[in-house]
């Protein structure tokens, strides 16, 4: 088992007669730090440009229940596992030029209906990443805005399908 560790060096002086011993002063010191390297790490993304999605729903304040279609913004905060061949002192801050593979899920209720596939390269605190977000949209296989439709006949019309986007972050 490998276990990573940090070392300090101190460099002190002292006087030469005994009452000048007992006050030492601390000139400089250096930590070292020892870790490893690794092949996978985790962070955060935020996609650059927002994902507009349509959103159908049943008004049911009229008389007669309509389909309604909205469209909403998608701009969620990811998680992302980036992944490093060969492996890479994380905690370095050099410019890493060969890009690594990352893959996401979306931080909220439902991580699975938003993924992430793409690459990534940079500073070790900051990237840039590029890649394909899968997205999973339900979409009416009959009905259309403006329909008469009760919630129950639009949900069981909805169908999942999963619609993939170019994203930057």
């Amino acid at each position: 088992m490998y276990f990573t560790s940090s070392f300090l060096i101190r460099n002190s002086s002292t006087g030469d007669d005994y009452s000048s011993r007992c006050n030492t002063a601390e000139l400089s010191q250096q930590k070292y730090d020892n870790e490893g390297r690794y092949f996978w790490d985790v962070s955060i993304g935020l996609p650059v440009h927002q994902l507009k999605q349509v959103e159908y729903s049943v008004d049911s304040t009229t008389n007669q229940p309509t389909v309604n279609a909205r469209t909403i913004d998608r701009q969620k905060i990811i998680g992302i596992l980036d992944l490093y061949f060969p492996p890479v002192n994380t905690k370095s801050t050099k410019f890493r030029s060969i890009p690594h593979p990352v893959i996401g899920l979306a931080l909220s209720s439902r991580p699975l209906d938003r993924t992430l596939v793409g690459g990534a390269m940079g500073l070790n605190r900051f990237e840039i990443l590029a890649g394909v977000a899968f997205n999973r949209v339900r979409v009416p296989q009959t009905l259309r805005a403006g329909d008469i439709a009760s919630d129950a006949k639009l949900q069981a019309d909805l169908k999942d399908h999963m619609d993939a986007k170019f994203v930057i972050g």
